[in-house]
């Protein structure tokens, strides 16, 4: 009989979780920013996240409560790669007009412009 029914040392132990694993624990997406971090049981990343995701739970029952919906967001969208614009860069607001994220996207978009020309 082998010891209390282990399996034996060495023996490949299929494990039933899909996360990376490190020292630090699991990497994962924070449940408020969803942003990636390395979690030892916990959902967010910090405790100013925690209750920034339990105030939007308190909101969303008051909300549905009340029988109101929750408010749509309006985030634009690039035209190349269907990112989201930010309304702010450089502690200046952006123009509505906006139709590219980054500098790359408006590179790509005028390198497709220009294939379109030529064909």
């Amino acid at each position: 009989m082998f010891g209390a029914g282990l399996p034996p040392y060495g023996a490949a132990v299929k494990r039933e979780y899909d996360f990376p694993v490190s020292a630090s624990g699991f990497l994962i997406e924070c449940a408020s920013r969803r942003r990636k971090f390395f979690s030892k049981g916990l959902r967010s990343c910090s405790a100013e996240c925690e209750r920034r995701l339990k105030d939007r739970a308190d909101i969303a029952a008051t909300l549905a409560e009340v029988g109101m919906d929750e408010p749509v967001s309006r985030a634009r969208k690039c035209d190349v790669c269907g990112g989201c614009i930010p309304m702010w860069e450089n502690k200046r607001k952006l123009p509505s007009t906006r139709r590219f994220c980054s500098a790359r996207c408006k590179a790509r978009a005028a390198k497709r412009r220009v294939r379109e020309e030529a064909a």
